[in-house]
């Protein structure tokens, strides 16, 4: 595994690339965390392709899924809150919701679906699906 300073935003493209990484849960959760972190001058997602979100959101919902532990889900809200959103500005961006419902798959709409339901079950303060919040 890749020492944090040696990981950049292709780090994150080529793990997401590797058929079953999201297996791994306890480096996908760090992965997650680590989209958060500065990379020359900006956070790690705001460099990734939007293809690379588009599979970072089917592989969470695989690794949400196959979590034993509610509890699991519970400590990471905020880390699933803010990729929530942060899959929104990058894959929706300026669409409309109509446009951004037409142009992605039924796999990644379903999955962006469960994160948003599982957040509303986290008691997370949600607009409505597909809507970004002001400040995301």
């Amino acid at each position: 595994m890749l020492t944090p300073t040696t990981l950049t935003p292709n780090s994150v493209t080529a793990a997401i690339q590797t058929p079953g990484f999201h297996q791994n849960q306890g480096q996908f959760w760090q992965m997650l965390c680590y989209l958060f972190q500065d990379y020359e001058g900006q956070k790690v997602w705001e460099h990734l392709p939007r293809d690379t979100i588009r599979n970072l959101c089917e592989q969470l919902h695989a690794v949400m899924e196959s979590t034993e532990e509610y509890a699991t889900l519970q400590t990471n809200r905020n880390v699933l809150y803010n990729i929530y959103f942060v899959i929104l500005s990058k894959v929706r961006g300026p669409k409309t919701i109509s446009r951004f419902h037409g142009d992605e798959t039924p796999a990644f709409l379903t999955a962006l679906h469960q994160l948003y339901k599982t957040l509303l079950q986290l008691q997370m303060p949600m607009p409505l699906f597909g809507h970004a919040q002001k400040g995301h």
